[in-house]
């Protein structure tokens, strides 16, 4: 990045922060301390880091130099630039974080960096600059897979040194068995036959050990199911010849029939109970009496679950500014770092059910049932809308009516504190989905994110990636 002083902000309050919560450390060559070429230490740390951010702004024609060298190296360089300023025509296709200034833009450029240094592994392996989609293969390796080769090859190497020839190998097993068999007959076989009779009086002393009644009992015992056994073969054996026989005369019919009506009301009844013990969900009585009435599309998904959804939760999308998120996150209590601090959030009631495999949810608080888990991956907010669409089409705990949350309903389950391990949720969800997408809009190009890593929620771009949790 350009060395300018009001771009120095951009590098301690953004792009250094999200190295250090990725785990790692990050190197300006103006912090370099002794009498070094910087421009050979540039170089050199663009071969050997395993990622590269380069700050685009104001088109330096430094960075430019240094960012083609990068390009060349490997699929590792995060492109970011400060908002309103274009990319040259060579590298507008490709994904480049835009920024500004601002308290709210630094925290959201470090998320935006970190969240791309967590998951470089599965990126770097696809091309993601214009020399990478056309250049050989095999024309660069990268420091880290130089170390692998070479740990490999010193690894081959001690094998190498440590091979046995099979001539070798052969001798050694023949001595093996040789001496396995002199084992055997150094022991004489008096030795052999007192420990037979060891054997012997130990099975006896336990067999004693046992007290003569029980010994007795369990002997009766056994008798008694023997000749019950037998008693049940040889009845099974006549029924089996006599249904082998035609019926007699004066056969009574209307017996069977009453045999027969008599078991399938037994069957009806035993099939009733089965269904009462397999039913998945209860009714909270004390939270039925706060809620509102269930709606008839929830009866016809799932009539096992009886949750009544509270009305005082928007759960239709809105278009929501700042202003408007800061009274609303006012007159709900939600707790938020940064617009509500004092906010106590409310007490959720949750309960987490298994049904047809999926775990869910239930908050008998609010009566919104949510998805346990959520995406495993991060997404776009189009991409967000595909995932709803796949998990209704699969039907999703036995349910089709799956949406994105919106904003008051993801602020419902912000804590006031950390929860669940670094995220302030409850620790009944997964930690995966750490910030999540809601159905609410600030503009036509951003919408609301519920940030559980970091206590507040923020309006990233929609081709901005976050992780996806589903209400219903």
């Amino acid at each position: 990045m350009p060395f300018r002083k009001e771009l120095k902000t951009v590098y301690t309050e953004a792009i250094k922060t999200a190295c250090d919560k990725a785990g790692f450390k990050a190197v300006r060559a103006d912090e370099l301390i002794g009498p070094f070429n910087i421009h050979r230490d540039i170089i050199e740390y663009i071969f050997s880091s395993d990622a590269i951010i380069a700050d685009l702004t104001d088109w330096n024609p430094n960075v430019f130099y240094e960012l083609g060298v990068a390009h060349a190296v490997a699929n590792k360089t995060i492109m970011i630039v400060q908002k309103g300023q274009e990319l040259p025509f060579d590298i507008h296709n490709y994904r480049c974080i835009a920024y500004d200034l601002s308290e709210p833009g630094l925290r959201a450029l470090a998320y935006q960096v970190g969240e791309y240094l967590e998951h470089l592994e599965a990126w770097s392996k696809r091309p993601t600059n214009p020399v990478q989609e056309f250049k050989r293969e095999d024309l660069f390796i990268t420091p880290r897979q130089a170390e692998n080769l070479r740990r490999e090859l010193r690894r081959q190497e001690e094998q190498l040194k440590n091979a046995v020839p099979k001539a070798e190998l052969e001798r050694v097993q023949q001595e093996l068995q040789s001496k396995e068999a002199r084992l055997r007959e150094s022991v004489p076989k008096a030795e052999v036959l007192r420990l037979q009779k060891a054997l012997q009086e130990k099975e006896a002393a336990f067999v004693n050990s046992i007290p003569k009644s029980e010994w007795q009992t369990s002997q009766k015992r056994a008798q008694e199911l023997g000749q019950r056994n037998e008693t049940l073969r040889r009845e099974n054996e006549a029924l089996r010849v006599q249904n082998a026989q035609p019926p007699a005369q004066g056969y009574d019919k209307r017996r069977v029939q009453l045999v027969v009506a008599l078991l399938a009301v037994a069957t009806i009844i035993l099939a009733t109970q089965v269904f009462k013990a397999a039913e998945p969900f209860s009714e909270k009585p004390s939270s039925a009496q706060r809620m509102a009435p269930l709606q008839s599309e929830e009866k016809k998904d799932n009539p096992a679950i009886m949750l009544r959804r509270s009305p005082w939760l928007r759960a239709t999308p809105a278009t929501l500014n700042g202003d408007q998120v800061k009274n609303m996150l006012g007159a709900k209590g939600f707790y938020d770092k940064n617009m509500n601090e004092s906010g106590a959030g409310i007490k959720n009631d949750f309960e987490l059910k298994v049904i047809t495999g999926d775990s869910l949810v239930l908050d008998h608080e609010t009566g919104l049932i949510w998805q346990q888990s959520g995406s495993l991956n991060y997404i776009t907010y189009a991409a967000a809308e595909q995932f709803v669409r796949d998990v209704n089409n699969r039907g999703f705990g036995g349910f089709t009516n799956w949406r994105l949350l919106t904003l008051e309903e993801a602020m419902s389950l912000m804590e006031g504190e950390k929860k669940n391990g670094n995220l302030y949720i409850d620790p009944v969800f997964d930690r995966t989905q750490s910030w999540i997408w809601t159905s609410d809009k600030s503009s036509e190009s951003s919408c609301w994110v519920a940030g559980f890593a970091d206590g507040y929620c923020f309006n990233p771009r929609v081709d901005y990636n976050n992780y996806v949790r589903l209400v219903r």
